[in-house]
């Protein structure tokens, strides 16, 4: 388990991901706890950053290859 989450953390782009993550999970899980219905920002958000995540590198715009 400790390999995966090293392994993980290599990549700057997970752990921009997880740390923009923690809070909106944070958030979620605090109004569910308190009965509120979760913010649509909050459920948006944590849409946005799976499934980014998820996609990778297929969702960056690429530049066209010039011939020289």
């Amino acid at each position: 388990m400790g390999d995966f989450i090293g392994l993980f953390l290599k990549s700057k782009r997970n752990v921009v991901a997880l740390g923009t993550l923690i809070p909106l999970v944070y958030q979620a899980v605090t109004a569910i706890q308190s009965g509120q219905p979760i913010p649509e920002a909050v459920v948006i958000g944590i849409g946005a950053i799976v499934s980014t995540w998820i996609l990778g590198d297929s969702v960056r715009p690429t530049m066209p290859k010039t011939k020289e």
